[in-house]
């Protein structure tokens, strides 16, 4: 009587094609969350994501390209926490309906990035340029947020449409939009931004957020810089074409 053949040792076969499978298909799944555009409200998949990215060891390393996409989802993330702890004081006001009335400070999504103001009486007194003292902690919390990141930074001065007083140094308000968003800049290198990833912005009166202004309250809203974190790195410019009409 013939007996029968032992099995052979170890797993069979088909399992180490099964956990190829398995691999690709997460990788598949990795891949469809790095393309996909997630707003600031689907926090459960940004968090999903980043622990995916923990599990695996996906840890920037020296010379590689950063993965943008994730990278900047993770910066929102983090920027956001500023809203946990930041003063929101309301007022009577005409602001937009998308703005916080009357918030000193507000983080919202933009086309091209993400937008952190630093607003209202606190940033600027009326036809000054100098950053108050009140301004300082938000900036540091907002240096310690995007530090480690290469993302571009804007900075976007504003003010009220009011005449300048006559010994001004500024021949309009665009100048003074100018010098603000320019003192901010400053102060954000002095606390440890790299030059590289700042760019200054002046607006001047264009963008109030209160459009009828005609009281000196209601004008308060408009001297502001906003600060803009944008989601395209410096090395995107750095690396990116001369046009061929350009000066050699």
């Amino acid at each position: 009587m013939l007996k029968k053949k032992p099995p052979p040792a170890g797993a069979p076969d088909w399992v180490l094609t099964y956990g190829d499978l398995m691999s690709l298909l997460l990788c598949f799944f990795i891949l469809l969350a790095a393309m996909a555009n997630f707003d600031k409200q689907d926090k459960r998949m940004q968090t999903a994501i980043e622990s995916i990215r923990q599990a695996l060891g996906a840890t920037a390393q020296v010379g590689a390209a950063p993965d943008q996409t994730l990278d900047f989802n993770s910066l929102l993330k983090q920027l956001e926490e500023i809203l946990r702890n930041a003063p929101h004081e309301r007022t009577n006001s005409d602001a937009p309906d998308d703005a916080i009335p009357g918030a000193e400070m507000r983080v919202r999504r933009i086309n091209d990035g993400l937008e952190v103001t630093v607003g209202g009486t606190i940033a600027f007194d009326r036809f000054e340029t100098k950053v108050s003292a009140a301004a300082e902690p938000l900036l540091a919390t907002l240096v310690e947020k995007v530090r480690g990141h290469r993302n571009k930074i804007e900075v976007r001065g504003h003010a009220a449409q009011e005449p300048l007083p006559p010994n001004s140094p500024y021949r309009d308000v665009v100048e003074l939009s100018f010098a603000r968003a320019k003192a901010t800049r400053d102060r954000l290198v002095d606390l440890g931004v790299e030059a590289d990833r700042i760019r200054v912005v002046a607006v001047g009166p264009f963008e109030p957020i209160v459009r009828k202004a005609y009281s000196d309250e209601a004008r308060a809203q408009n001297h502001r810089v906003d600060i803009r974190v944008l989601e395209v790195h410096v090395e995107e410019y750095a690396n990116a074409a001369a046009p061929a009409d350009a000066p050699k």
